[in-house]
């Protein structure tokens, strides 16, 4: 990979990451708009695309990046796809693994071939409860600060 490459790459990460801090200290801060109903509504938007952003950089990222695509999902996927039911996907893909793993990869099979959907599929299923906890504890502790880590 050369230079400026590896540079847009690094800025594409640095942008969807400081989005999603950005967002989540908007969440924070508290009054988006005056009308407390409408508040609501436009944080929860917000805090809505700050948990997307990273699903999404995680559903375009390309394979390369990180080992677990090319060593686990995208084989996985594969696998999927070539199978009719979700037994024959459970047993083709190795019949250790959890579950509820094994149940997006089927269902993200059933949709697409290709492993973007998965990953971010994944991600989201990652991210929510941190998310749903940060927001819980929000009285004690920095929304912002907390994602961040």
């Amino acid at each position: 990979m050369n230079v400026s490459r590896l540079l847009i790459s690094g800025l594409i990460y640095l942008v969807f990451f400081t989005g999603t801090i950005a967002l989540f200290a908007l969440v924070e801060k508290g009054k988006v708009y005056r009308n407390s109903a409408v508040n609501q509504i436009c944080k929860g938007g917000i805090l809505a695309v700050a948990i997307l952003l990273p699903c999404l950089l995680a559903g375009i990222r390309g394979n390369s990046v990180g080992v677990d695509v090319e060593v686990y999902v995208a084989p996985h996927m594969r696998a999927a796809v070539a199978c009719s039911s979700f037994a024959e996907v459970y047993d083709a893909i190795n019949g250790s693994l959890e579950y509820l793993y094994v149940l997006l990869v089927f269902i993200a099979s059933r949709i697409t071939e290709d492993e973007g959907l998965l990953l971010f599929l994944l991600q989201f299923f990652a991210i929510l409860p941190i998310v749903l906890a940060i927001v819980k504890m929000k009285s004690k502790v920095s929304l912002p600060l907390a994602i961040a880590v």
